[in-house]
């Protein structure tokens, strides 16, 4: 029998357990996969994911930068590093690995997304505006890039494209309270908004 196969059942059995949403679970497996095979570059990759997902974005980074030294060249790994590193605000960190991941691969619209917040949390605003319309046009569906867009469009005076953005993002994800509040906030400057398309506004997101 290949003594390699109860590891690898193991590590499937993670697998598994994180694809239904049981983070935690999937989470001590992966650990008990690295525990016999230390250099196991997926169950160093997913294993990170999962601790990022899980809010322990400091050991998330550690186990994605020990796959990549273990010779895993999945572009996801490195995203999700980025966007770990954002959490952590190691913004510089997150802006050079995810630049590396879109130079791999420039189609990538939520890199380009984590881009735009790496390059606002230094401060590159304009550099930051870049990047969340590239995400956007690569991906007209991603609401987080739609909202980040607008909230900080609005921020620039721009308030007629930023409710463009945040309507986009407000149809995308309906539901959220956050997207509500920025856009009726960006609706009080625009001169093409009134008080009547303002309340229009309240109530749609009361219906």
């Amino acid at each position: 029998m290949n003594g390699e196969a109860p590891l690898e059942t193991l590590f499937e059995r993670a697998v598994v357990l994180h694809q239904t949403g049981r983070i935690g679970e999937a989470t001590e497996l992966y650990a008990q996969v690295l525990a016999q095979n230390p250099r196991h570059g997926k169950a160093l990759h997913l294993g990170g994911l999962a601790l990022h997902q899980s809010g322990n974005h400091e050991e998330a980074v550690t186990l994605l930068r020990a796959a990549m030294a273990a010779g895993v060249n999945d572009i996801e790994a490195r995203v999700t590093l980025g966007d770990a590193l954002i959490d952590l605000g190691r913004f510089e960190e997150a802006r050079e690995d995810l630049v590396c991941a879109i130079k791999t691969e420039p189609g990538h619209a939520w890199a380009r997304h984590l881009l735009g917040e790496a390059l606002r949390g230094l401060g590159r605003l304009d550099d930051a505006v870049s990047s969340w319309r590239q995400s956007v046009h690569l991906n007209p569906a991603l609401a987080e890039a739609h909202f980040s867009l607008g909230t900080t469009l609005s921020g620039f005076g721009k308030a007629d494209e930023a409710i463009i953005h945040l309507r986009k993002a407000r149809e995308i994800l309906p539901q959220s309270a956050q997207i509500h509040s920025n856009l009726l906030m960006a609706m009080q400057y625009a001169p093409a908004v009134d008080h009547a398309g303002m309340f229009e506004e309240h109530l749609r997101w009361s219906a």
